[in-house]
């Protein structure tokens, strides 16, 4: 339905005279019982609020003829207006809607209302308004339930894609992984019934190769999934990832963590390990570091991570985020309700901080603590 639409606002009964409405037994128990907040004006003058409106104005509940000023209800612009269609209302049909008037309660506090104006046939001066929650303030419970959706959509298909690492992790390990080393055993075997030189340049070419799938299959295994992280949690699997990616690169890497050491393979240790994973595979590709550290915090409210290096750094406007996996990390954090704050120059180094917080319940505190 349109909201804009003009609906019937006939009234059952045509009014005789104005100043008589408000004494009207018959026209307030009509108002009574209407469900939105509603006024009876008289030119500048509030002559009737509904229980409704007594309610969302802040009004004495057991005072239904208040009679307010324009002014007293509303701020000055608002009331401008209100007055501007009560002369409209005049002339013209008699409907006018005003959207996002500013509504002065009793105890000085202001509330944003919708407000649609109805001139009274038959008589000269009084209007009807019914008060509505505005647009935006009706929309934000639906914004922020589809806000929550959709990070929970998003949580939910990074975790299928961890599930399905994990099965890729497994198949490449116990199947794949396991029939290269079957192949590699019996080419041995084959070299000594055939009394084949281990020196021999077909046999030296095929066991080169075989070694050469065996290693880059498992390679790809732990990148996949580590077994690290589901055996031995967060902290076994950061060392071992440290240790494996810069063992025989000559950058100086350290690592500090309290309060995780223990850590299972949740969402939130999963989502921490891709993140430093990202970082540092960024450190190899780009930075051309000499130093790095990885720091790890966990307390009562989540997990804070943070990875420094000394390398080339870069322009966040400039560089291409994609290629850096910057927004990857970053949806990474968001799906959890988190934060990732990434400060980086040319010449002096990167250093990227995430606080991942434990649950939703948490999130609140993610803006002071990344």
């Amino acid at each position: 339905m349109n909201p804009r639409a003009r609906p019937d606002r006939s009234l059952p009964f045509p009014p005789p005279e104005a100043c008589a409405l408000d004494a009207d037994p018959r026209f307030l128990a009509l108002l009574e019982r209407l469900p939105d907040p509603t006024l009876l004006l008289d030119g500048e003058t509030v002559r009737y609020a509904n229980p409704a409106a007594r309610s969302q104005a802040g009004l004495p509940a057991d005072d239904p003829h208040p009679e307010l000023q324009l002014d007293a209800l509303f701020d000055g612009a608002s009331a401008q207006r209100v007055r501007q269609a009560l002369d409209n209302g005049s002339k013209g049909d008699g409907w006018t809607a005003l959207d996002r008037l500013r509504l002065r309660r009793l105890d000085e506090t202001w509330i944003s209302r919708d407000g649609e104006l109805v001139a009274i046939p038959g008589a000269s001066g009084p209007a009807l308004m019914t008060l509505r929650a505005a647009v935006a303030e009706q929309s934000a419970p639906v914004v922020a339930a589809a806000r929550r959706a959709l990070a929970e959509s998003s949580l939910r298909a990074v975790e299928a894609q961890e599930r399905e690492r994990a099965r890729l992790s497994r198949e490449l390990h116990d199947q794949i992984g396991q029939s290269l080393s079957a192949a590699a055993l019996r080419l041995s075997l084959l070299l000594q019934r055939h009394a084949i030189p281990d020196d021999d340049p077909q046999a030296m070419a095929l066991s080169s190769i075989l070694d050469d799938v065996l290693q880059q299959t498992r390679s790809l295994s732990l990148q996949l999934r580590p077994p690290q992280l589901d055996d031995f949690g967060l902290a076994s699997a950061l060392r071992s990832l440290l240790q494996r990616l810069f063992a025989d690169t000559g950058i100086h890497y350290d690592i500090e963590i309290e309060g995780s050491r223990d850590m299972p393979a949740n969402r939130v240790s999963v989502a921490a390990y891709r993140i430093i994973q990202e970082c540092l595979t960024n450190v190899l590709r780009h930075a051309r570091a000499a130093a790095l550290r990885v720091e790890l915090r966990a307390d009562s409210i989540g997990l804070v991570l943070t990875v420094v290096d000394d390398g080339a750094g870069f322009d966040a406007e400039r560089v291409d985020s994609e290629r850096l996996g910057l927004r990857g990390m970053r949806e990474r954090a968001e799906a959890l309700g988190g934060q990732l704050v990434v400060h980086s120059r040319a010449g002096i180094g990167t250093r990227v901080r995430a606080f991942l917080p434990w649950s939703p319940l948490h999130a609140a505190s993610q803006t002071e603590r990344a």
